[in-house]
């Protein structure tokens, strides 16, 4: 049976709340969502991003993914996990 697509959408609100659902965040701790913004051009774009606790190296996600993207745009990270 193949996968079925699974959607983006466009309202970032809506996709966490897809994943704290789809990944029942409830009891499952395992996952970690880390908002941030990007500013573009003077305009503030909100990202999330979303990995497994344990596959992923914080440290290292934090400085090389999201430090230089949010050091280039100018902007702050809210790094506590979603809930």
């Amino acid at each position: 049976m193949p996968l079925q697509p699974t959607p983006i959408y466009p309202n970032i609100d809506r996709n966490v709340e897809f994943i704290k659902v789809k990944y029942n965040s409830m009891i499952n701790s395992d996952i970690i969502m880390r908002n941030f913004s990007i500013a573009v051009k003077g305009k503030s774009y909100r990202a999330l991003l979303v990995g497994i606790d344990g596959m992923i190296d914080s440290g290292l996600i934090n400085n090389s993914l999201l430090k230089p993207l949010m050091d280039t745009a100018g902007t702050s990270m809210n790094a506590a996990r979603a809930s």
